[in-house]
């Protein structure tokens, strides 16, 4: 049976770039990944983000909001990823260790070599993070169609008036 590695992940994003680290060690050296690191033992996700973020890039996190976790199945192990975004913090982004750092968009990112966990992220942030189900009556539409104004990347589901799909 495979080792699971439990990890936390951080996506700092500028202009709709997000920031990716060049590993510099085996296993995929060279590889672009998230910056984040081990979850180290009676240690939480949160706790591990904010320590590898000091730690990598000497920023302290203020506002982080958790997206996700996925785990992904490499040849050697598994990954479990505890995903966060990062909206706020202290400090000028630096690479401690000497690692290279860049700033990559969607479109950029087939012309990298990126961990295949990091193709995964990527694609997890392009999905809506706000879903909506309409109430079962035509009265409230107006107040649903008013919550896409509010949020970006908002979905509604519509309900049919009477609260049913019918079979013809």
């Amino acid at each position: 049976m495979k080792e699971t590695i439990h990890c936390s992940i951080g996506v700092i994003e500028n202009n709709s770039n997000y920031l990716l680290l060049r590993r510099q060690k085996s296993p995929y050296y060279n590889y672009f990944e998230f910056p984040g690191g081990k979850i180290k033992k009676n240690e939480k996700p949160i706790e591990t983000l904010q320590r590898e973020l000091l730690e990598e890039l000497d920023i302290l996190t203020e506002k982080v909001s958790f997206i996700h976790s996925i785990t992904h199945e490499y040849k050697e192990f598994s990954v479990c990823l505890y995903v966060y975004r990062i909206i706020k913090y202290k400090g000028k982004i630096k690479s401690n260790y000497k690692q290279e750092y860049i700033y990559c968009g969607k479109d950029f990112f087939k012309k990298i070599k990126c961990l295949e966990s990091t193709y995964r992220i990527i694609k997890l942030l392009s999905l809506p993070r706000f879903l909506s189900i309409s109430k079962p009556n035509h009265k409230t539409l107006e107040q649903d169609l008013e919550k896409t104004k509010i949020k970006e990347n908002f979905f509604i589901r519509f309900r049919d008036i009477n609260g049913f799909y019918k079979n013809n």
